[in-house]
C-alpha cells in the first residue's frame, strides 16, 4: 500500500503522543491513581479536549485537503469533516488508555492500525 503523506502525518502525531502513556501493564492504576488524586486536572483534561480536537483538527486539514485534490479519498468528502472525525480518533488514541489489539508505543502498530481503520475510512 503506498503511503499518502495524510497518513504518514496522522501516524507520526500518534507516534509522537506515545510516549505519553503509560505501559499497559500500569496503565489503569495510573489512571486510577490521577483521578485520585488530581480530580481537577482531569476535569480540565476532559472539558479542554475539544480544543485539542480542534487542534488536531486544523493541523490535519491541509493533509486532508492535499489527499482530497489527489483524489486519495472518495469523491465529494467534507474536508473539514473528514479533518475533524481523524482528529477525534488521534485524541482517543492519545488520551483513553491503552489498546487491546495494538501498542501504542510501537509507531509501526499504530500506523498499521490508523491505515486499517483511521484512512480507509476516508476512501
Amino acid at each position: 500500500m503506498n503511503q499518502s503523506n495524510a497518513t504518514t502525518i496522522v501516524v507520526l502525531y500518534i507516534s509522537a503522543q506515545a510516549p505519553t502513556s503509560p505501559p499497559a501493564n500500569h496503565a489503569d492504576a495510573r489512571v486510577t491513581e490521577v483521578k485520585r488524586r488530581q480530580p481537577r486536572l482531569v476535569r480540565h483534561i476532559i472539558f479542554c479536549g475539544g480544543k485539542a480536537v480542534d487542534r488536531i483538527a486544523t493541523f490535519v486539514l491541509p493533509y486532508v485537503q492535499d489527499v482530497h485534490r489527489r483524489g486519495e479519498v472518495r469523491e465529494g468528502i467534507d474536508v473539514e469533516q473528514a479533518s475533524e472525525w481523524l482528529a477525534r480518533i488521534v485524541f482517543s488514541l492519545a488520551t483513553v488508555g491503552p489498546a487491546r489489539s495494538f501498542d501504542l508505543n510501537r509507531p509501526e502498530t499504530v500506523r498499521k492500525h490508523m491505515e486499517e481503520f483511521g484512512i480507509s475510512g476516508l476512501r
